[in-house]
């Protein structure tokens, strides 16, 4: 009779140390997760940061070119139109 309670005891013990064991595991694997998780959302703030400053610098190198990309473009179209003049003075108007 003690044979059979302390081998119930013993299945009963096993049982808990597993049922213990997959516990521990499980609060291992969620606490892990849980760090991944912060640690990616950290790099992907950082890396937001990192793009709003990228573009913000870009933009600024763009408008400090700008005047000068006006400006040659002003010129680029002056000398279109002095070829349109020359062109009308050489060619006949055909126009009626």
């Amino acid at each position: 009779m003690h044979k059979h309670y302390f081998s119930a005891l013993e299945e009963s013990a096993s049982k808990f140390h597993e049922n213990s064991l997959k516990k521990k595991v499980l609060w291992a694997w969620f606490d892990l997760l849980s760090e991944e998780k912060s640690a990616f959302w950290e790099k992907q703030k950082v890396a937001a940061e990192h793009s709003d400053r990228r573009t913000t610098l870009t933009m600024f190198r763009a408008w400090r070119q700008f005047p000068a990309l006006i400006k040659e473009e002003r010129e680029k179209e002056e000398r279109r139109e002095q070829l349109r003049k020359k062109v009308a003075e050489i060619l006949p108007d055909f126009r009626m």
